[in-house]
Parts: structure tokens; C-alpha cells; sequence
């Protein structure tokens, strides 16, 4: 979540980023008003954050890439972090998910109220609709006598 303490606090060196591959990494308000306008509302959310969202922040901080030998990912032991500090982050992690200030976070997505009674008024509506055309369908014309 771009809402996220850790994207506010290492701002460029942020590992959610990770471009490429995000185009776009959205804030919890901004779910909100997507789900909307598909007619959908946030039912639940859960924050999943973890430990990598900080090592791997703090190793962008130090120009060392996520594959780099020298990675917490590839190579725990050569890397510059301890077992500490990954316990301090897996620590902040768990406070953060509880909080609800965490860089990752599932939705749970369910139809809106007025998006349910649009739904059924359509799908009722199209049902008349049909109805009516059956019932007003032409028949076809009887071949016209050859004089």
C-alpha cells in the first residue's frame, strides 16, 4: 500500500515499488474509490506485511539489488543485516499489520448494495423485455398467391 509506513519512510528506496513490475501501487482510499466505481465495496481487508518490505528497503538504500550475492534473499549470511535486525523488522511487521499501517494488505470485495439492486433490477428488466418481445414477435407474412 502506498499509504504504507515503510513507502513513507524509504520514499524512493521503497522495495514495493519494484519497477517494473507494479505500474501502480495503491493507497487504501484509492481501493476504495476503484471498488466503487465497479460497483463493488470493501468488505474486509487484511495487512500482510513482512520483514522483506525493510531488508529489502534498507539494501536498495545501500545499492545492493534484491538478486546481489551480498542479498538478504540469496545469501543470508553475507548480507549486511543480522539475525537483530531481521527480528526487529519481523517485530514492526506484526505491529504494523495489526494497526493497519502495513505495505501489504488482500481485500475482501463484495458487490455493493446499490450495485446488487441495479443488478436485479436489470436482470428483472431484461425479463420483461423478453417477455414482451416474444409475446410481439411478427410472423412471417404467408407467401402472397401467383395470379
Amino acid at each position: 500500500m502506498a499509504d504504507g509506513y515503510a513507502a513513507h519512510h524509504y520514499g524512493e528506496n521503497w522495495i514495493g515499488v519494484d519497477a517494473p513490475r507494479h505500474t501502480m501501487v495503491p493507497t487504501h482510499d484509492a481501493m476504495k474509490i476503484l471498488a466503487g466505481r465497479v460497483g463493488l465495496r470493501i468488505k474486509r481487508v487484511f495487512y500482510d506485511t513482512h520483514s522483506q518490505h525493510f531488508w529489502g528497503s534498507e539494501q536498495y538504500r545501500r545499492d545492493i539489488p534484491l538478486l546481489d550475492e551480498r542479498s538478504y534473499c540469496l545469501n543470508p549470511g553475507r548480507s549486511p543485516f543480522t539475525p537483530a535486525d531481521i527480528a526487529v523488522w519481523d517485530a514492526r511487521c506484526r505491529m504494523l499489520n495489526e494497526d493497519g499501517r502495513a505495505d501489504a494488505a488482500g481485500f475482501v470485495l463484495v458487490a455493493a448494495k446499490r450495485a446488487r439492486r441495479l443488478a436485479r433490477a436489470a436482470s428483472s428488466g431484461e425479463r420483461r423485455r423478453a417477455g414482451w418481445r416474444a409475446r410481439h414477435r411478427p410472423t412471417a407474412l404467408a407467401a402472397e398467391p401467383r395470379a
